[in-house]
């Protein structure tokens, strides 16, 4: 398929896979072991000319979480590329498409650059659409239930931590990429690996940004919700401070004594009830004279 070099892609999963490797390659077992790990973080490795690096792809499943991203793992030496997948990325399937297009990259390190690429372009969709999200949770902040958006709230704040796990270490990772020593690897060609760390750091940076917009946003519900807390207790203090003393007169005026004034007086009621009503607007009037209502 390339005109200088060749490119093996095995499936990390397959039982021969690891024999294969074994048998036709002259690859250290340690090299052997990260190309067919299964649990695997972005990082690089070099030693002489040979290169080992591990990279995510977004997850292209809709019914997955964007967390929950694709590795990929690929050993290159200069003119010949070892890649595995334990899973399909789209970004495999766009170089494939290339090549029976006859407009496929020619050498193992275009291989390696155009994948990158692909990585990173597929990203953007999903990252535009948390910024999307973000803003549109913004704009019916205090619209809506506020218990709905914390809900959606915190399930954006879950894909993008879970995005930055492995996106922060990345672009670390292709920048290393970029500086690493390596014989076969131009300047030309540092220069393009050097643009694409740059754009995985400007998706790190997008996702700080989100996160601190949905801190702001968190803050802002919370307050919201304290605030509808507080009014509430407001009201009810109010309502507490007019009925304490009201309770306490109508108990001391219902106790079975003998010696009660007024029992024997049929006006005795209303002028309970008139000095009940004289007691609210006196405390009404307290209340409004030192700002508390």
């Amino acid at each position: 398929m390339l005109d200088e070099g060749h490119w093996v892609h095995l499936d990390a999963a397959h039982p021969d896979s690891r024999a294969w490797l074994e048998a036709h390659t002259t690859l250290i077992p340690i090299a052997i072991d990260a190309l067919l790990a299964e649990e695997t973080r972005p990082r690089l490795a070099t030693r002489g000319d040979n290169l080992l690096v591990t990279l995510r792809g977004i997850n292209p499943n809709a019914d997955q979480d964007l967390e929950d991203m694709i590795s990929l793992r690929v050993w290159c030496d200069g003119t010949r590329i070892i890649s595995t997948r334990l899973r399909s990325l789209p970004s495999t399937q766009d170089i494939r498409d290339a090549f029976n297009e006859a407009i496929g990259p020619k050498t193992v390190l275009d291989v390696l650059v155009l994948w990158i690429d692909r990585l990173l372009q597929r990203m953007e969709p999903s990252l535009h659409q948390l910024e999307e999200g973000v803003i549109d949770l913004e704009d019916r902040l205090l619209e809506e239930n506020q218990s709905d958006n914390h809900a959606e709230l915190s399930n954006l704040r879950r894909n993008m931590l879970g995005l930055r796990r492995f996106l922060g270490p990345q672009r670390e990772t292709l920048l290393a990429l970029a500086a690493a020593q390596l014989d076969w690897l131009s300047d030309i060609d540092r220069i393009q690996l050097r643009e694409l760390g740059e754009r995985q750091a400007r998706h790190v940076d997008l996702l700080d940004h989100l996160a601190n917009r949905t801190t702001v946003a968190q803050e802002e519900i919370r307050n919201t919700m304290t605030n509808a807390m507080n009014e509430r207790m407001y009201v009810m203090s109010i309502a507490a401070a007019l009925f304490l003393p009201l309770s306490f007169f109508t108990g001391l005026m219902g106790i079975n004594v003998g010696g009660m004034p007024g029992i024997d007086d049929a006006r005795a009621f209303w002028i309970v009830v008139g000095l009940c009503l004289a007691v609210i607007l006196g405390l009404l009037y307290l209340f409004r004279r030192r700002g508390w209502w």
